[in-house]
């Protein structure tokens, strides 16, 4: 984040403490806004394609599973200042997920896409 004293104005008058804190958070946190539109996306992708399963369970995931994994894991572990890389590590693995799922899914639909051109291809020529 370029300037992140001036987003942090946005939405608080800061004290020296949260001036102090505040740049470091708000750079490794927003790191999450790269894949995050990615992640949000897919699952109007995965609608329209008629896959509602895979669309709740990316926002499922990404809202609940694997976010508050890492929010409790991460700061037990790193210490508190880790929680704030829990957004961008949710996303990363969310992302990662989401090109699996939607590669098998263009894979299936280019199959059944042939597979009705062929059916339609001997229905029109096997007419006498």
């Amino acid at each position: 984040m370029i300037c992140p004293m001036q987003v942090l104005g946005i939405f608080m008058d800061a004290d020296e403490s949260i001036a102090a804190i505040a740049p470091s958070i708000l750079r490794t946190y927003s790191i999450s806004f790269l894949l995050l539109p990615f992640n949000v996306f897919s699952t109007y992708y995965f609608q329209a394609i008629m896959k509602p399963q895979i669309s709740f369970g990316v926002s499922f995931f990404r809202g609940l599973v694997v976010s508050g994994f890492f929010i409790l894991f991460l700061p037990g572990v790193f210490g508190g200042n880790a929680v704030w890389l829990s957004m961008p590590l949710t996303e990363l693995i969310l992302c990662a997920g989401v090109i699996v799922c939607m590669i098998k899914c263009r894979q299936k639909l280019m199959i059944s896409d042939h597979n009705q051109e062929e059916n339609s291809y001997e229905y029109h020529y096997s007419q006498p």
